[in-house]
């Protein structure tokens, strides 16, 4: 299975994230998944936290400022 962030759209592979050009990814054999890039994750979590947490947005943002968001969430991957 491919996996493809939803929001970036690089491809997981055994080297780690890249993009690749669409010719390239239609080329590649089984079903494609979505699912967000580390970077792509860290983002949509400190834009979820600051929803949750408004008095926050106005402080330095982080790229770790999502990780307590994380501790809330039962089974979340860290």
């Amino acid at each position: 299975m491919i996996t493809q962030c939803c929001v970036c759209k690089k491809v997981h592979a055994s080297e780690g994230w890249q993009n690749l050009t669409p010719a390239r990814l239609a080329a590649m054999n089984g079903p494609i998944s979505h699912g967000y890039c580390p970077e792509c994750l860290a983002k949509a979590l400190a834009d979820i936290e600051s929803l949750v947490n408004p008095t926050a947005a106005h402080q330095e943002k982080k790229e770790t400022a999502a990780i307590p968001l994380l501790a809330a969430i039962p089974g979340a991957v860290r």
